[in-house]
């Protein structure tokens, strides 16, 4: 499988299952017949609701010999309503749990998009938070942390303009590896 370089000289898989709308009962399926196929990379999202499914299904092949955890990279996001910094390790020990795993590949703050807490989709302006408020560098400063503990190997960002990135690079004690 042809592997993307990342900035601090690893790499990561270049073809992975994405589980964005893949429904609950199918999702597990999915993910350990993409293992057997050869894939080494799922893209997972706490969002997405289905993490706990992905997780036995991982368990699962790992006991089985499909593949070793250190062959398999696994990707997941923040969620827009805990980019307060003390709920950023919270968020990430969820989606651990709910993958079975002692640690991510990659965790990524989804979108540079406040949501109160608990709000998942907004329905009125009440439910966004400014990013005046809660600056991405606040939130990415938590993600370091997260790092620096071993709970994530390598962080990023998704769907972030140029100016928000360029805004963030200029505040962060290291670059996010992926964009």
């Amino acid at each position: 499988m042809r592997r993307l370089p990342l900035a601090n000289g690893e790499s990561m898989p270049a073809i992975g299952l994405g589980t964005w709308r893949a429904d609950k009962g199918e999702v597990g399926s999915a993910v350990r017949q993409a293992l057997e196929l050869g894939y080494r990379h799922i893209d997972a999202a706490a969002i997405y609701g289905n993490e706990a499914e992905i997780g036995v299904a991982l368990e699962r092949a790992m006991a089985d010999g499909v593949a070793r955890r250190e062959e398999i990279w696994v990707t997941s996001k923040l969620w827009n309503d805990c980019h307060e910094p003390e709920e950023v390790r919270p968020a990430l020990e969820r989606t651990l749990a709910d993958l079975r795993l002692s640690h991510l590949d990659l965790y990524l703050i989804h979108w540079p998009v406040v949501l109160r807490r608990g709000v998942l989709w907004p329905q009125q302006a009440a439910d966004l938070v400014p990013l005046a408020q809660v600056p991405l560098a606040r939130t990415w400063a938590a993600m370091e942390t997260l790092q620096a503990k071993g709970l994530c190997r390598h962080i990023g960002v998704s769907n972030l303009s140029l100016a928000k990135l360029q805004a963030l690079l200029g505040e962060a004690r290291q670059a996010p590896v992926m964009l």
